[in-house]
């Protein structure tokens, strides 16, 4: 069986290079894989041309100009004829045997998908900082439909958001229009792993930390602007409409709070502290959301979800009843959260939620 790689890189001359060899080394030989140069600025084409004079597995497709990740995902899955897509980052890596346990798994399980453990390395000055490894529960191959989906939006149990973290049957993303938001926004990837788990029949599971996903000071997720704040709400709200149009609304609603409040307004809060500059147009948005009738009324003894999901499953996993301290603290003394944030984040280069 052919596995596609599909591989979007913009400006990433640095990194491209080692995330190609991790591909190219992989015990699995049948793969095709697809780079997408983004209308990069510096030597990214050129060492991506460089490859694919040497390996014939590579195709290569050039954007002149930068559309966005979602709009050379959606091209490279067209353009892919793998019987299953795996996407990677051009920043990161994957271990040598990664493809071959992952389509083992998918194959002696005729599953739809495979979610898998990642290794998150902290980098400063090119040297390792720390990492830590975030492994799926075994438990998640034998949820129902309905649970697996609340324990997406609930972010747990070793379910998250980017793309990477599955291997999945082509057929699948094909048969049921599974795409990325293509309108340049950064976290186009929210809609794409929603509609991913809505539509996955059986999901298999590989505990073992198969990627390497590097924090850079620089990447997308580390640069914190406005638009990234924006780009975050303008997902989840096509996420809310997507459950709408299936008509799943109202079922997911609870879990759906949860990822809203988690996700967005949360995360917005700590992006906008970690801003080199403040944007005050950025805080009064913040500030009217914490002041609108969805947080306003957000009771965390009103979510209908088990109490088993709404805590920490590890160190690192959210535990929500924290989460509903921290957002009631944000309402009632919003501003005073906000200078506290950056103070604290400026003194020891983290913040304390």
């Amino acid at each position: 069986m052919k596995v596609s790689v599909i591989i979007p890189a913009y400006n990433v001359a640095l990194y491209i290079s080692q995330c190609l060899d991790s591909v190219l080394t992989q015990t699995y030989k049948d793969l095709e894989i697809i780079v997408i140069n983004d209308g990069s600025t510096d030597n990214t084409l050129k060492y991506i041309e460089e490859y694919a004079k040497s390996d014939e597995r590579i195709i290569v497709i050039n954007h002149k100009i930068n559309r966005g990740n979602g709009a050379g995902r959606n091209e490279a899955l067209k353009k892919s004829s793998g019987d299953y897509v795996l996407f990677v980052d051009s920043d990161d890596t994957i271990e040598q045997n990664t493809i071959k346990v992952l389509l083992d798994k998918a194959v002696s399980e005729n599953s739809d998908a495979v979610v898998y453990g990642h290794r998150q390395i902290a980098m400063k000055n090119g040297k390792i900082r720390h990492n830590i490894d975030f492994l799926p529960k075994e438990e998640l191959g034998g949820l129902e439909k309905n649970d697996l989906y609340t324990r997406f939006l609930l972010q747990k149990s070793g379910l998250f958001i980017q793309p990477w973290k599955y291997l999945v049957k082509r057929s699948v993303l094909i048969d049921n229009g599974i795409e990325f938001d293509d309108s340049g926004i950064y976290f186009e990837d929210i809609i794409y792993s929603s509609k991913l788990m809505f539509f996955v029949g059986k999901l298999s599971v590989v505990t073992l930390p198969l990627y390497n996903y590097y924090h850079r000071k620089g990447s997308i997720t580390k640069t914190w602007t406005r638009k990234t704040i924006e780009s975050r709400f303008s997902a989840i709200i096509s996420l809310r409409d997507f459950l709408k149009q299936v008509e799943t609304f109202e079922e997911f609603k609870d879990a759906y709070i949860m990822f809203f409040i988690s996700t967005g307004f949360v995360r917005s809060y700590t992006d906008c502290i970690r801003m080199e500059k403040r944007d005050r147009e950025v805080e009064t948005f913040l500030y009217q959301i914490s002041r609108s009738d969805f947080i306003k009324y957000f009771d965390i003894k009103r979510v209908k979800i088990p109490k088993a999901l709404l805590k920490g499953e590890g160190k690192y996993d959210i535990d929500y009843y924290d989460v509903y301290k921290f957002v009631a603290s944000l309402r009632t003394c919003f501003w005073f959260a906000i200078g506290y944030g950056r103070l604290i984040h400026r003194l020891f280069g983290c913040n304390r939620l």
